[in-house]
């Protein structure tokens, strides 16, 4: 018997310039989801951004994000169930593999962020913009470290150099999510950092 369906996002749910889930999808999930079926959206996307797709059903499901980086159960937030890194050395070798091929840009998941060292403009509007991601910007995959600034009470080992930070981020990220926004990050070494707070507007209750 079927217990788990594992689906793709882009390119079967939705297709070309699609950018919401048909309603007709959710209401399948419930009805599998009572004979004991699981649902698992499976994508290069981020987990908030599968979260935002799957909005209206979106603490029932399974997902399986950042081509098979991270996974999460059900639940708002959901667990990490599984959650597969490279070693920082190799990763670094095969994206200055694909920087110095013509036509080809890197995208390096961290934690909750894409990474881009974009040749090109239209790489960072994409990734932004139609799959969703959280993105950063670098000149170079070298200047990427673990990324700290929505965690709460990251506090640096007094041997390191690296900074240490504190509630405010974190608690901004939460609220964000609980109001259905999203909270974007640009940065780039030696220009600073914007973030971005976006909000669905109210619905008319009247």
């Amino acid at each position: 018997m079927i217990r788990l369906i594992a689906c793709d996002i882009d390119g079967t749910l939705l297709r070309g310039t699609q950018r919401e889930i048909s309603p007709a999808v959710f209401r399948e999930v419930v009805r599998l989801g009572k004979q004991g079926v699981r649902f698992c959206p499976a994508s290069g996307r981020q987990y908030h951004s599968l979260r935002g797709l799957f909005a209206p059903i979106a603490s029932r499901l399974y997902y399986v994000c950042e081509n098979g980086a991270v996974v999460f159960g059900p639940g708002d937030p959901g667990p990490i169930l599984a959650k597969e890194t490279m070693e920082r050395e190799q990763a670094l070798e095969l994206c200055r593999e694909i920087l110095d091929m013509d036509g080809c840009e890197v995208l390096i998941s961290g934690a909750g962020i894409s990474y881009l060292c974009p040749k090109e403009g239209d790489i960072v509007d994409h990734v932004r913009y139609s799959v969703g991601n959280r993105t950063a910007l670098v000149d170079r995959p070298e200047e990427i470290d673990v990324h700290q600034v929505f965690r709460r009470f990251y506090k640096a080992d007094a041997a390191r150099t690296h900074t240490s930070t504190g509630l405010g981020l974190a608690i901004v990220k939460h609220i964000v999510q609980l109001y259905g926004g999203t909270l974007t990050l640009e940065s780039a070494v030696g220009k600073g950092s914007t973030f971005t707070v976006t909000l669905p507007l109210a619905k008319d209750n009247a």
